[in-house]
């Protein structure tokens, strides 16, 4: 069964940068764990951002350290709102 983790963030437009490097460090991670990272910009509003952690289970990515400490930095750049998601049972 997939599983996905979905963050919402806004972020000030001056740490942009950075944050782009930040991102590229949970994406190393996550991939590393065996997960699919990548996320989105809003069109509108160039300061809000759409995460997105896949991965099967049982092995979750979000249990991995190195992860967990990516994702801690990210969170410097503005406070996440998280979900997490199952795959129907069924596939659809």
């Amino acid at each position: 069964m997939h599983k996905l983790s979905v963050t919402l963030r806004e972020i000030s437009g001056d740490d942009a940068a950075s944050m782009d490097d930040a991102w590229r460090n949970v994406h190393e991670a996550v991939h590393a764990a065996g997960g699919r990272a990548w996320r989105f910009i809003e069109s509108q509003r160039r300061d809000h951002y759409l995460e997105f952690i896949e991965w099967e289970d049982p092995s979750s990515p979000l249990a991995d350290l190195n992860v967990g400490a990516a994702l801690d930095t990210l969170e410097r750049f503005g406070t996440g709102s998280l979900s997490l998601w199952e795959e129907m049972p069924d596939g659809s």
